[in-house]
């Protein structure tokens, strides 16, 4: 019950945090591609966000709907979703960790066209035994960087077990790689530690490049569980 109360402290402190910021304008060609990896004993959650911009509908649409009648079928929303985690890489310690497809969920068309609409993809991986101590993980998007823009971020881990201790990007936020700690007893996490994480969240929004409309709606959606360092 505490920590249930904790992380609905954490949750309205990134949302106060989150609606003060003030970001850029929306923009129509560019292809968000939002990020989410959750690190939990035993497995690594991926969770993608992808909106294509009304300029560039017509490039992505063309990869999703091949036969270009207007339906997209189960064949090809399975091969674009093959597609796109085939240019996702994820690894510990330098370690390669295969992905495997949860779920995935696509808009209507009309949705996508109007650059409203979110493709949303799941997927996992196995994690192996962990010693206790540090560890790195690192997340690699290069699915369509010629039209698309990035962000990339780690959840709070609902175990204990994990601790996350930073978390590095490159300037595109097409790679991101999570230092934390593993442990084999459950350690409860400070509130000062959630207040961090809800700090950090507005540090990497104020401070990210290429920052839209569409980043904005993602992250008013999913900001309960970010924590981003």
């Amino acid at each position: 019950m505490v920590r249930r109360l904790r992380r609905s402290s954490a949750a309205a402190a990134a949302a106060a945090l989150l609606c003060s910021v003030n970001l850029s304008a929306h923009r129509m060609d560019e292809y968000l591609q939002a990020a989410r990896i959750g690190i939990e004993p035993g497995r690594v959650d991926v969770e993608l966000y992808l909106t294509p911009g009304m300029a560039v509908f017509d490039s992505v649409i063309a990869a999703i709907d091949r036969d270009r009648d207007g339906i997209v079928s189960a064949v090809e929303k399975n091969d674009y979703v093959s597609a796109v985690l085939g240019a996702v890489t994820l690894r510990i310690d330098d370690r390669d960790l295969p992905l495997k497809t949860i779920a995935a969920t696509f808009p209507e068309l009309d949705a996508l066209r109007r650059g409203q609409g979110i493709i949303q993809l799941r997927a996992g991986a196995a994690l192996p035994a962990l010693n206790d101590g540090a560890h790195e993980l690192t997340f690699r998007n290069s699915h369509r960087p010629d039209v698309s823009v990035y962000l990339a971020n780690a959840l709070v881990p609902m175990s204990g077990r994990i601790a996350i201790n930073a978390q590095r990007r490159d300037h595109a936020q097409i790679a991101l790689a999570i230092d934390f700690t593993a442990r084999s007893e459950s350690k409860p996490a400070s509130i000062a530690g959630w207040f961090a994480a809800a700090v950090a969240i507005v540090a990497v929004l104020i401070g990210g490049g290429h920052i839209t409309r569409n980043a904005r709606r993602f992250h008013r959606a999913m900001r309960h569980r970010t924590a981003t360092l």
